[in-house]
């Protein structure tokens, strides 16, 4: 993350981040910070078969520890949309996110 910090130090010190820009450029992909997004993605879902064990989490987690779970995921679609936009753009984003919508409803 080193290289996206002194990009980011670059642009709050009013400079012109070329060779912070060239340094990210130079970096390979598995260091990017897209990369490390996505794949803990991948990652933290890859069991989400079907959903039963959440179906059977959600029925038999207490309310308040429900509740708990709910407010950690809170943010989580609309930080999971800005990723997308700031990646592919919007109407990417939107075509990606109305599918995922369409292909959970019939899972």
């Amino acid at each position: 993350m080193e290289p996206y910090r002194q990009f980011m130090m670059a642009i709050v010190r009013g400079s012109v981040p070329k060779p912070e820009l060239a340094a990210i450029r130079q970096m390979p992909l598995e260091e990017r910070y897209v990369w490390r997004a996505a794949s803990e993605l991948r990652r933290a879902l890859a069991d989400c078969d079907d959903g039963l064990n959440i179906h059977t989490d959600r029925q038999t987690l207490p309310p308040e520890e429900l509740a708990k779970v709910k407010e950690l995921l809170r943010f989580c679609p609309t930080q999971f949309c800005v990723f997308l936009e700031a990646l592919v753009g919007v109407e990417e984003m939107q075509r990606m996110m109305v599918e995922a919508i369409w292909a959970a409803q019939r899972v």
